[in-house]
């Protein structure tokens, strides 16, 4: 049986970021209205979208001119970890 929802605290460096970052895209900019005090409530098809935007995020914006990590880039990715929900 799926889960229906899964809630996900943040830091409040995360929320941030996810903040920063929906007010350029309309797909995180969804998801983060649904913040409470720092917690994500999210269904794994949510999760499934918001984590496939992440990692189009990183793809463009999380890499320095090298290919290595970015600071913001490694916080993406742990995100995109966090919203993993089987």
């Amino acid at each position: 049986m799926m889960k229906e929802f899964q809630n996900i605290r943040l830091s409040q460096q995360e929320v941030e970021l996810l903040r920063a970052l929906g007010e350029n895209d309309v797909i995180v900019a969804q998801e983060v209205m649904r913040l409470r005090d720092n917690t994500i409530s999210l269904s794994p098809i949510q999760a499934e979208s918001l984590r496939s935007r992440l990692t189009e995020i990183l793809a463009e914006a999380g890499f320095d001119d090298r290919y290595r990590l970015t600071p913001v880039g490694e916080m993406i990715e742990s995100l995109i970890d966090r919203f993993f929900i089987e």
